[in-house]
């Protein structure tokens, strides 16, 4: 969305947790059509490794695919965590560089070396360390405003604190 859109939606998520994948797959896009194409929400997404190391080594390999995009100026990160979420039951460590090629990573050798160099696990482990120390216990954790959701909550829930934030922050 916006990067200046007035409202937040912060969703920590791991790749290997499937109430993560059923909000992306099912609520996401409800939240995108109603408050981000309207300029009012945006939504930032951060990493909550709650299922082990082949989750940490997926959001580092999301994080290098970020990191081409930006270099590059594509939009591969979406795909590339739709898959990921996609492809959770199995060990994604050994697949991580057929979603890239996948979903069009430019420089292939630069995701690999940037996955195998381990320079976002701290990022991310800092990232998770946040979160739980805002008492999320379990994934996905949505921040609106002031609210803190664990898990997936409904969207009237939603809607409710995304409304509250935006009543906010007219006064």
């Amino acid at each position: 969305g916006n990067s200046t859109a007035p409202a937040t939606l912060t969703l920590f998520e791991d790749f290997h947790c499937s109430a993560c994948a059923y909000f992306n797959r099912e609520m996401i896009h409800q939240v995108e059509e109603r408050y981000v194409s309207t300029g009012e929400l945006k939504i930032i997404f951060r990493h909550f490794v709650h299922y082990g190391d082949d989750s940490l080594v997926a959001a580092e390999a999301a994080e290098c695919v970020h990191e081409q995009d930006v270099e590059y100026r594509n939009d591969n990160f979406r795909p590339f965590h739709n898959l990921l979420f996609e492809n959770q039951r199995q060990p994604l460590e050994p697949r991580l560089s057929e979603f890239a090629r996948q979903v069009g990573v430019q420089d292939m050798a630069a995701f690999e070396n940037c996955v195998a160099s381990g320079k976002y696990a701290e990022k991310i482990r800092e990232s998770t360390a946040w979160i739980t120390g805002q008492g999320a216990r379990g994934t996905p954790a949505i921040i609106v405003g002031d609210r803190i959701y664990t898990g997936v909550p409904s969207m009237e829930a939603l809607e409710q604190g995304i409304a509250e934030q935006l009543q906010h922050l007219d006064l």
